[in-house]
Order: structure tokens, then C-alpha cells, then sequence
């Protein structure tokens, strides 16, 4: 599945209004990048401010497409240097999303605009059919294209974008799409708050899925057969029967006081773990996920999966302390992880 995009939201508190969902973060911003599945980290040697904040990012054979709150930029030489794409002018530029549909990319901006580029992300140009509602999610499934608004449920392109049908039967009113994944032939999509729906297509609506289980995902992502969801307070989901079953993954068994989980995550008690796992508490912002790789931004920290999401590595070589995740992106030869680090990044 070709993620590499989704609004990130920072600062999250549980189930909160649409008013206090969009507070800028305090804090700095870099990109980073792993040769080796996430075992090691480097800082990109970048031209971008230290307040660039990335929202998503996207990749074709030889450019890195970036989107943030200030437009789009893009790479050519592996991330080393960026320059600014030509975008039209839209009255704000903060790009949320991408999603690739054969040989066109697609951009979601919190204007309301969807954007299209064929020549690798160089130049975009506005759909001139798409209804202009905030796009939060993207996600290409089927040959055909998918819109998560902020509160208009989803839309539906067959046609690469020239027209759309809308999907909001069986979805609450005022609908937030926060994420869009896809598991063989079914369509999922996080409403946060309001739980995990996944698309019938015999029945043309939406079906609340997870409910007994609690699930409630602000992120989605599937690997190889696999759903994955993760929650905001936290925990890392999964399910291997199309969302009908869940585990969730906890932190390992310690016979000695476990310092490294605790120091991660300040919200778990500080005491000895002997004989039960401890759970991830921390909230769960941001998840990319391939046939094989899984990679999770959390409160304190990125982890990553290389086991289908049954158990999770804390990716610290290399990266700041108490960064977090808030864009990925999954390349054959490396891995960018846009990071945040409310006290600055050295």
C-alpha cells in the first residue's frame, strides 16, 4: 500500500472538539532518514528552516514531494537538497496529503483544494472538479481515488479526479476522515472519536466495525494482510480478520526495573514490571505501513515493525530525544521520518 501521507495534528487531546485539534505545535522540526529499516537515523542535509513543519510526503522514482504548511517542496538527490514546487495560489497553502494514482500525484490541502502534478511533483495545478471541502486523508484502492474531508465524510474518483460521488451513507453527521487505509478488497476509514468504518460495497454505505474491542483510530495502515490502527491516548492495534478481531501490542516482559519504557513514556507508572506486559500508553499520531515494514509515530518517540505489527522496535540511533513522528515515507532504499521535537532539534 502506497501511504507517505496524512494530516498530522499535533497536541492532541482525547476526544476533542474540532477547536482545539488544530493547535500549532511549540516546537522544531527536521527530517530524518534510515539506509537500514530504521535501525540508524541521519539527519537530512536540508536548505529548510527549522520551523518547516512537514505534514506528509511522497515519493515517485526520482523525487521526494514533501507538503507543509507553507506549500510543497521537493527533492531530486535522495533528500539532500529541496527547492519549492509551482502551485497556484490558493489563499493558504497548508498541504495535508498525498496520494499517486498511476502517473499522477495528488495533494490535499486544509484550504480545501485538491491539487494534481504529472510532471513529478515540479509544477501542481488545481482540480477543477472536486467540491472545495478540507481534505484530511488520501488513499488510492482499486484504481480509484479516495477524499477524507474534515467534515463532509468521503469522495470517491474513478476517473483520476474528473468526477466524484460521495460516500456518507451509514457515517455520522460532520464525519472527520482522519485516515483512509485499504486491506485487500476493503476500504476502511478513522474517525477518531467516532470509531473505525469500513465500506460495503454490496450495501453502498459505511458499517461501524471494532466497537467491542473500543477501537477508535486517529491513524491506519495496513501491512500485507494486516490492519493496523492506532489510538490517541494511546495503543498500537491489530487484526488479521478485517477489523473483526483485535490484539494489542504491549511493551515486553522485564524482570528489572524497565527504564528505557518508562523514561519514553512518562505516563506509564515508574515501577518494576516482573510477571505482566505494560501497555503503550502514548498517543498514537502518525503510521506508514508497506507489505513488510510498519513505522508508528507516538507521544515520545518513533517504533517500527518489521513482524507485521506484532511487536514493535523503539527507533532511537541517530534521532533526537523525545522526537516524534509526524510524517513517513517508505522508499526501496531508505526511510524519511519528518520528526517534531517540542524542545528543539540539535
Amino acid at each position: 500500500m502506497n501511504h507517505c501521507f496524512r494530516d498530522v495534528l499535533l497536541m492532541l487531546l482525547p476526544f476533542a472538539p474540532l477547536s482545539s485539534l488544530l493547535i500549532q505545535a511549540e516546537g522544531t522540526y527536521a527530517l530524518f532518514f534510515s539506509k537500514n529499516n530504521g535501525y540508524s537515523w541521519s539527519r537530512s542535509n536540508t536548505v529548510m528552516s527549522s520551523d518547516t513543519r512537514i505534514n506528509a510526503l511522497a515519493s515517485t522514482k526520482t523525487t521526494i514531494i514533501a507538503g507543509t504548511d507553507s506549500g510543497i517542496i521537493i527533492s531530486t538527490n535522495g533528500a539532500k537538497s529541496w527547492y519549492p514546487a509551482a502551485i497556484p495560489s490558493l489563499g493558504g497553502s497548508r498541504v495535508t496529503s498525498f496520494a499517486n494514482l498511476n502517473n499522477r500525484i495528488f495533494a490535499g490541502t486544509s484550504e480545501g483544494f485538491l491539487l494534481t502534478t504529472t510532471d513529478d511533483g515540479a509544477t501542481w495545478m488545481k482540480n477543477p472538479s472536486f467540491p472545495r471541502r478540507w481534505i484530511r486523508s488520501l488513499h488510492v484502492h482499486t484504481n480509484a481515488l479516495y477524499v477524507g474531508t474534515d467534515a463532509d465524510q468521503v469522495y470517491e474518483s474513478s476517473n483520476q479526479g474528473e468526477g466524484w460521488t460521495h460516500l456518507s451513507a451509514g457515517l455520522p453527521p460532520q464525519a472527520q476522515i482522519f485516515a483512509l487505509t485499504s486491506v485487500g478488497d476493503q476500504l476502511f476509514a478513522g474517525l477518531y472519536a467516532k470509531g473505525l468504518y469500513v465500506w460495503s460495497r454490496s450495501d453502498r454505505k459505511w458499517l461501524r466495525i471494532g466497537t467491542s474491542a473500543n477501537i477508535r483510530p486517529l491513524a491506519l495502515a495496513a501491512t500485507g494482510s494486516t490492519l493496523v490502527v492506532g489510538h490517541n491516548p494511546g495503543g498500537i492495534y491489530w487484526s488479521d480478520d478485517l477489523g473483526q478481531n483485535w490484539k494489542r501490542w504491549s511493551l515486553a516482559n522485564a524482570a528489572t526495573p524497565f527504564r528505557y519504557a518508562t523514561n519514553l513514556f512518562p505516563s506509564l507508572d515508574p515501577v518494576i514490571i516482573t510477571s505482566t506486559a505494560s501497555l503503550l500508553d502514548a498517543p498514537i499520531w502518525e503510521m506508514t505501513a508497506n507489505e513488510k515494514f510498519a513505522i508508528t509515530g507516538a507521544g515520545d518517540g518513533i517504533y517500527y515493525s518489521t513482524d507485521r505489527a506484532r511487536t514493535w522496535t523503539s527507533a532511537t540511533n541517530g534521532l533526537p530525544a523525545t522526537s516524534t513522528g509526524i510524517a513517513f515515507c517508505l522508499r526501496a532504499e531508505l526511510i524519511l521520518a519528518a520528526v517534531m521535537k517540542k524542545h528543539g532539534i540539535q
